[in-house]
């Protein structure tokens, strides 16, 4: 009991503060976390993982020439005998003005050797030898290449 309170108030304090952050920016704070911009990034992989995939807590805004959406995104996975809730947060940045490429960028883990080892190219940086060992960098590509 003492442990959810403990929770309660940190999100409490962590929805107050991302307020701040969006009114101190001119940003939208949007709590359920619709906005427009999934309908740009809903092919995005994280989306297709699990299921009950849900979007909260967003900052975001369009200054004509850039969108961005900062927001928490939550999903469940595992079958009924021993599911898994993952909570992470996401940056989105959209802009036909800035030619990036799509990118993936996660806490690296065991799992990614395993990814690796299906052609998944982690990208690292010798001038910044830390993050490479902290970060899994990786290009995105779509399932069908050609709808781009």
């Amino acid at each position: 009991l003492i442990g959810k309170g403990i929770f309660a108030w940190a999100q409490h304090k962590r929805k107050k503060r991302l307020r701040e952050v969006a009114d101190e920016l001119g940003l939208e704070y949007i709590e359920d976390g619709q906005h427009s911009l999934f309908q740009s990034i809903s092919d995005f992989y994280l989306f297709r993982s699990g299921r009950r995939g849900k979007s909260s807590k967003m900052i975001c805004g369009d200054t004509g020439e850039l969108t961005i959406g900062v927001f928490d995104y939550s999903y469940v996975s595992g079958s009924s005998d021993s599911t898994k809730s993952y909570n992470q947060s996401v940056i989105a940045l959209l802009s036909d003005q800035i030619v990036l490429p799509r990118f993936n960028l996660q806490p690296q883990g065991i799992l990614h050797s395993l990814i690796s080892a299906f052609g998944v190219q982690d990208i690292d940086f010798e001038e910044h030898p830390e993050f490479s060992r902290l970060f899994f960098l990786s290009i995105y590509r779509r399932l069908n290449p050609q709808t781009d």
